[in-house]
Parts: C-alpha cells; sequence; structure tokens
C-alpha cells in the first residue's frame, strides 16, 4: 500500500442556519494532498459529494462553496467518494486541516461509509496559528493566514476544497519551517503517557517522573498540544500577527468600547485562564488538573474532559449519591453518570451546567413551598 506522511483535507459542507448539533453535515466538496515526510506533492484528490436531498442545499453554502443543485446531481454519493479516497490514501500519519469541524465531518462520513481509518494523528492548523502567531490567542481567519504568512493565493478560489487543500499544504509548511527555525535548540517537556506538552518551569511538570521527557517545540505541528497552563503564558509564540489588519470604521471603534458579549466567550482559547473567565460568568468554582475542569455548583460537582479545544465527555455527580469519608466517592467514578451533551464547545458545556443547576434549584424551591403550605393546612384542620 501507498503512504504518505501528510494528508492536507479541505471539505466544504451544506451549512444549515437551523441545522441540530447532533445532526448529520453533509459535505458537498472534498479535497486531499498527499505528501511525504519532507512536504513533497506526491498525490492530490478533489470530488464534488451528491447529499440526499438536493433541494436542501443553502443559499449560503451555494455562495460559499461554489456549488449548484445541477452540480451536485451529477456528483458521486459520499459512500463512492469516499471508498476513493481509502483506494488512494490507504496509509497516513498524520492529518492537516484548518478547522476541527472539518476533521470531524470526514471522520463521521468514513465511518458511516464503514470505512476504517488508519492510525494517524490530527494537525489542526487553525489552533496552531492561534498559539504562536495571533494576539490573545484570537482566531484568525483562513485567508488572514495565508495573507500574514505571505501564501500566494487567489480570492476568487477560495473555499474551492480542492484550491484549499493546496493552500493549507503551502501554509503549513511555511509555518513549520520558520517555527522550526525560529525555536531551534529551545526544548519543551513531553508527558510521554498524555501527549501533552509542557514549557519549563510549567507547575504541573513531575520531577524525576519517567512519564516525562526533553522533546522540540516543534512537536505542535505533529499533533501534540501544549497543556492549558503551558499554552496561556506565550511560551510557544514567535510571530506578532495583528489580527485587525485594517482601521477600524467609527461604528467597529464605537463597538469596541461597548461591553463585551457574552457570546464572544464561544471563540476563546481554552486557556487556564480562559477556562476560569468562562466560568466565573456563571459564578461556577472550578479548578483544573491534567485536561479535566471540575467544577462545584451549588448542587453537585461536574467533571469536563477536554480534547484539544473541544469537550470530549461530561460526567456529573448523583444528586443522591452516597458519600464517604469526608465527603469523597470510594472510587473515581462512583456517584457520577455520563452527561449527554449537544455540544462540544466549553462555553455551550459551562452554560448548561449553570442553568441545569438553576432548574433544579428552582424546582427544589418550589417543592419545599408546597411542603410548607401542606404544613400549615394540616395544622389548620
Amino acid at each position: 500500500m501507498e503512504k504518505f506522511a501528510y494528508i492536507f483535507l479541505d471539505i466544504e459542507w451544506n451549512q444549515l442556519i437551523d441545522q441540530e448539533e447532533n445532526s448529520v453535515r453533509e459535505p458537498v466538496q472534498i479535497g486531499i494532498i498527499g505528501t511525504n515526510e519532507k512536504l513533497e506533492e506526491k498525490k492530490r484528490f478533489s470530488r464534488f459529494i451528491r447529499i440526499k436531498d438536493v433541494k436542501a442545499l443553502s443559499p449560503d453554502t451555494r455562495k460559499t462553496a461554489h456549488v449548484t443543485p445541477a452540480l451536485l446531481k451529477e456528483a458521486k454519493s459520499e459512500t463512492v467518494v469516499y471508498h476513493r479516497v481509502s483506494c488512494l490514501f490507504p496509509q497516513y500519519q498524520y492529518v492537516v486541516v484548518w478547522t476541527e469541524d472539518a476533521y470531524d465531518i470526514f471522520a463521521e462520513g468514513m465511518n458511516r461509509s464503514n470505512i476504517r481509518m488508519p492510525e494517524h494523528k490530527v494537525v489542526v492548523l487553525q489552533d496552531i496559528v492561534s498559539l504562536i502567531a495571533a494576539e490573545k490567542e484570537k482566531r484568525i481567519s483562513f485567508e488572514a493566514a495565508l495573507m500574514k504568512a505571505g501564501v500566494s493565493f487567489q480570492p476568487k478560489r477560495l473555499h474551492y476544497a480542492k484550491y484549499d487543500a493546496q493552500y493549507l499544504c503551502q501554509l503549513y509548511k511555511k509555518l513549520y519551517e520558520k517555527y522550526a527555525d525560529r525555536t531551534r535548540g529551545q526544548k519543551c517537556i513531553l508527558n510521554q503517557n498524555t501527549g501533552i506538552l509542557h514549557t519549563a518551569g510549567c507547575k504541573y511538570i513531575k520531577k524525576n517522573h519517567t512519564n516525562f521527557a526533553e522533546a522540540e517545540k516543534i512537536l505542535i505541528f505533529h499533533g501534540y498540544r501544549p497543556c492549558l497552563y503551558c499554552r496561556g503564558k506565550g511560551g510557544w509564540k514567535v510571530f506578532r500577527w495583528k489580527t485587525s489588519a485594517r482601521r477600524k470604521t467609527a461604528e467597529q471603534q464605537k463597538k469596541s468600547r461597548m461591553p463585551e458579549n457574552k457570546m464572544d466567550f464561544r471563540t476563546l482559547s481554552l486557556t487556564e485562564k480562559n477556562i476560569y473567565l468562562i466560568c466565573r460568568q456563571f459564578h461556577l468554582n472550578c479548578h483544573i488538573s491534567d485536561g479535566v475542569v471540575f467544577i462545584r455548583a451549588p448542587f453537585s460537582a461536574w467533571r469536563i474532559y477536554l480534547d484539544h479545544q473541544k469537550v470530549s465527555k461530561v460526567y456529573h455527580e448523583n444528586y443522591r449519591g452516597k458519600r464517604t469519608g469526608a465527603g469523597r466517592q470510594n472510587k473515581w467514578s462512583e456517584g457520577f453518570h455520563k452527561q449527554t451533551m449537544n455540544s462540544r464547545n466549553f462555553y455551550d458545556v459551562v452554560r448548561y451546567i449553570y442553568y441545569h443547576e438553576k432548574n433544579f434549584m428552582e424546582k427544589t424551591n418550589r417543592a419545599k413551598q408546597i411542603d410548607e403550605l401542606l404544613d400549615g393546612i394540616r395544622k389548620d384542620t
């Protein structure tokens, strides 16, 4: 089987305004560039993908992804296209995408098509750019990143998957080479069990522990991620890209002076500082340890497990769980159940916890009021 070190993947999908979080996101275009370890292109592939109901193609998708119902009617189904992908790219070490959504849609489609993907690491380039270049780790658009990095592109070809995959490959290569050059000789600490990277002096490094080993900082380009505490300290940043390239209008300046909207918190990078900030917005106490956020709410405890910049799973303490000793459970999982969530965004999950606790409190208060009322009636009778 032909082996590739990297595949650079771009997917455009049908984006519906009222689409539910757990509904199927249907791809309409796919573009892939396969390279060797030296990032030399070896193979390319692109296709339009037919969706189940062509009439459901949104106007926004038609405009941004350059697709029409007529094009999709002639296209192959998702299963046929993905089987072709698995034949052309049977083995690869890294899948490089711009956003995690693109990878999720690809992986979901491969799973629906009953195709087993080879063992690999995922590299989300937007997260890396936010870490090493963007001011205050703000999200930067794909087009802005290409401009800042000096990658030549044609604006009219953006959001064509086959061209975006090429631009993504060029952007990764340029940033990889520059970052490797500027961090040469700089070391970080790798937790070999978790794959999490730490800068020297991080409070989560356990001295003389066999799990920790010295490593190069360039590992962030190979699917390894810095710990939440480290990424907020600026030790990974080597570029200084301003995310606001254009001069602000009077209206934009007025808006920037207004109090920050709560919805802005959804786009914050999940540094340790930002996690505490989000929890404080909902008056919730939390502490963080090895990728897990522990929240102590008024009625129960919660555990939020993080994977990169997304929530992987949430556990909720049983309200009537029995405790032992000084209020602790005998086992790590005892007294907790897995909570089903419709979003992997950390802000959404914390907001859910806030309203979940608030609703429980209101129900408890109502029940207490009813009990007091009944007690009063019994006394009167």
